[in-house]
């Protein structure tokens, strides 16, 4: 006859509430076999202790987070007769529960676009099942400053928008009655102006130019998103282009070789929304430089 003698479990951990969800007390209790009393209490996280009190065998995290997701344990002491015994309890998985999924914020129709087209962004998000029944609230911001607060409707429309509508976007959500809320990962909305007719002028503008005088071509654009790219033509021959990025006029030098350097400039200003061209600008080498009233 085999006897057995089965030791009952010392130690055991239990966390409440059960689910936990984010934004609520997450509560540790540290038992001992028949509530007997422990001392030196501590509690255990992946492996690491908590910053709780060794007096008690309760540890509480006031606000539970994602971050609080783990395997859970703790360690205490019972005396017996005159020596302390040290008890480890198994350890337990604590899932902490999503309220709401993160945020993502998109643009409708995308978050590169022309000027005066409409723009709709969009913060998307999925409430935890036994949260469905639960309003959400939208917010969202642009470069820091609140767009829109706290709004039952997961859009903000712009019928129009403008170069200066160009910037960072982001959305949160919060969830009735939590104080829990989340932010989206930013979202940059390039919005793209389209050229102006650009300006061509000459420089020097004094007259008697002749064969061997340098001279310089100026194209800019007044308005348009950069970058820019100005092309400049000879009775529409293509002589050479610039691409402008901080808005600077575009600069072409040449060297007045031969009559055969006489004729039609214009220039041509392109970024990725549109294109246009300046007025020609009639360069004579008998000293008249004569800009043309005409296309």
């Amino acid at each position: 006859m085999t006897l057995c003698l089965c030791l009952p479990v010392w130690l055991d951990l239990q966390f409440l509430p059960d689910p936990v969800f984010e934004g609520e007390v997450l509560t540790l209790k540290c038992q001992g076999w028949m509530h007997t009393q422990l001392s030196q209490v501590t509690f255990y996280k992946d492996g690491k202790p908590l910053n709780c009190s060794k007096n008690h065998q309760v540890c509480f995290i006031e606000t539970a987070t994602v971050k609080n997701r783990g395997q859970y344990s703790c360690k205490g002491q019972k005396t017996y007769t005159t020596r302390w015994l040290t008890y480890t309890s198994e350890a337990i998985r604590v899932q902490v529960q999503e309220l709401f999924l993160p945020p993502v914020l998109s643009a409708i129709p995308s978050p590169e676009l022309g000027e005066d087209s409409p723009l709709t962004l969009r913060c998307q998000t999925k409430p935890h099942p036994q949260k469905s029944t639960w309003q959400l609230f939208f917010s969202f911001h642009k470069n820091g400053h609140i767009l829109q607060e706290r709004s039952l409707h997961p859009e903000l429309s712009v019928p129009e928008v403008k170069e200066r509508d160009s910037g960072l976007y982001w959305c949160k959500v919060a969830l009735e009655g939590h104080r829990v809320q989340k932010q989206s990962p930013p979202l940059e909305i390039k919005v793209q102006a389209p050229v102006s007719r650009p300006l061509l002028t000459l420089q020097p503008r004094a007259a008697g130019l002749a064969v061997g005088d340098v001279v310089e071509l100026l194209c800019k654009a007044e308005r348009g998103s950069p970058p820019i790219l100005y092309s400049f033509y000879l009775n529409g021959e293509i002589l050479g282009n610039y691409s402008a990025l901080h808005g600077e006029a575009a600069p072409l030098r040449f060297l007045l070789k031969s009559e055969q350097d006489a004729g039609n400039y214009t220039c041509e200003a392109e970024n990725i929304i549109s294109r246009a061209s300046s007025r020609p600008v009639k360069l004579s080498m008998n000293g008249t430089f004569c800009p043309q009233t005409r296309l």
